[in-house]
Parts: C-alpha cells; structure tokens; sequence
C-alpha cells in the first residue's frame, strides 16, 4: 500500500512440473485483475514458463553433448585397441590404439566384421566363446587374451600381438 500497490496477480514460472519463479503484476487500483485480465496473464506467464523450458532444454543438450565430447576423448586416448561393431558384427567405430595395434586404418576397419584380426592361432570352439558368453550376466564384463597377427592380415604389426579385450553385457541384453 504504501508504493499505490492495492491489487496484484501471481502466477507460477514452470519448467517441466517444477516451479522455478512468479510471474507477479501489480495494479494501484483495487480489484483490477478481472477473469479476463487473469486468464491473458494465465497466458503470459505460460509462454514465459515455455520459453525457460526451451532454455533448460538447450542447457541439457549441452550438457550432453559436453558429456559425449569428454567420453569421445577418453575413447579415442586410450592406449588398448577399442572397436565398437554392430548387432550384425560391422565394425561401426575404432580408436586411434586399433589403428596403431593392427595397422588397419579408421576407414579400412568400419564396415568390416571383427574376424579380419584372426590369426590363425585360435580354433574354432576359442571363437565360438562369444557365442557362449552372450548367455552369460556378468557385472562388469569379462577380460581375456585374443591373439592377433599376420594371418589376420595386420600391416606394420609384428606377426603376432596379444590384445586385452572386454565383452561387457547390461542386466542380459546386448549394449549396442
């Protein structure tokens, strides 16, 4: 009252269902804020509540696109080769280690099947463990010894390596 304030309004800011702020509007005349009125700053205030909505939106998509650029960095730093393949097996991704390690290039890898690193060393019930460990739900993955040399057609790698790999699997079902 003592600014000429005799009525106001006001109305919730929301993002998502959480309420972030007010929307308040004041009037010096008493009873000012009619249905009509009330229901066009109903109106506002939703845009308002709109617009943080989009900008909360954008902050997370760059919080996550921030998150994939720091896990890409480790990806691609990592000393031990990694390959990421498809449900059919097709090679989809590789880091800088597998082309260092193998001596297949990015480009040369994707679209190829993982057996293009067999060496010959293995028979075939060694690569048919893969088959029998998608039956298997265990925590944080399975680790193991996978020769791979000449035979498998490797270029400036010596006849033979020795590379760590690592079949992780989620709650029983395939990560990618």
């Amino acid at each position: 009252l003592a600014r000429g304030c005799r009525s106001s309004i006001a109305l919730p800011l929301k993002v998502g269902d959480r309420v972030v702020g007010a929307f308040c509007v004041y009037a010096s005349e008493p009873n000012h804020f009619g249905t009509i009125m009330a229901e066009s700053l109903i109106e506002v205030a939703a845009d308002l509540s709109f617009g943080l909505e989009l900008f909360e939106r954008e902050r997370q998509r760059e919080l996550e696109q921030q998150q994939l650029r720091l896990q890409h960095s480790a990806l691609e730093a990592a000393a031990n080769a990694i390959v990421i393949t498809n449900r059919e097996g097709s090679i989809e991704w590789v880091n800088e280690a597998f082309t260092r390690l193998t001596g297949y290039s990015r480009a040369e890898a994707i679209g190829c099947n993982p057996r293009l690193l067999k060496s010959g060393r293995h028979d075939q019930a060694f690569y048919q463990l893969n088959g029998a460990l998608a039956d298997l739900d265990v925590a944080g993955g399975l680790h193991g010894l996978l020769h791979v040399g000449a035979l498998g057609g490797l270029r400036g790698a010596a006849p033979e390596r020795v590379a760590d790999f690592l079949l992780r699997r989620d709650g029983g079902r395939d990560l990618h």
